[in-house]
């Protein structure tokens, strides 16, 4: 095990565990709050926008556990590099976090900064789909979707 001569690095490992770091869609400032407050609703100490509904969250890795485990189910978006139906989907996507804002929250997980997510979840190809509840996969599908068989997807994976 890792030994610092800096007595205090445990305890600024253990804050750093549990905070999360953010940055804000609107104003690109990153925003950190506890992981205690994942559950209630967070807004950008600058520019006072909505953090977690109503937009989509650009995930890397330490956010997946978190936002997974929350009580609002998550829905996950994972795009990989030139994937053509990936770009035209994520304006579907964009609009349907505005319209199932509170309900459920939407974040986009480019594979090449998520490749354990991609290998957890066994994905053979993008757009994947994937929507958690409570830190449990509810439902995963291929492809991209119109805005309709987005939601009808919501419903039956959260039903």
């Amino acid at each position: 095990m890792y030994k610092s001569r800096d007595p205090t690095s445990y305890f600024k490992l253990k804050v750093f565990m549990n905070n999360l770091s953010i940055n804000c869609n609107a104003c690109g400032k990153a925003n950190k709050f506890s992981l205690t407050d994942i559950n209630s609703a967070q807004v950008c100490l600058h520019c006072r926008q909505s953090l977690l509904d109503g937009v989509v969250i650009e995930m890397l890795p330490h956010h997946f556990v978190p936002l997974s485990k929350a009580k609002v189910p998550l829905l996950v978006f994972m795009s990989g590099p030139n994937c053509s139906i990936c770009k035209s989907f994520f304006d579907i996507f964009t609009k349907s976090a505005r319209t199932h804002s509170g309900k459920v929250r939407f974040a986009h997980a480019y594979l090449p900064k998520n490749k354990a997510f991609a290998t957890k979840y066994k994905l053979r190809g993008v757009p994947t789909i994937a929507l958690f509840k409570q830190g449990k996969l509810k439902g995963m599908v291929n492809g991209g979707m119109r805005p309709k068989e987005l939601s009808q997807f919501i419903a039956n994976s959260l039903s």
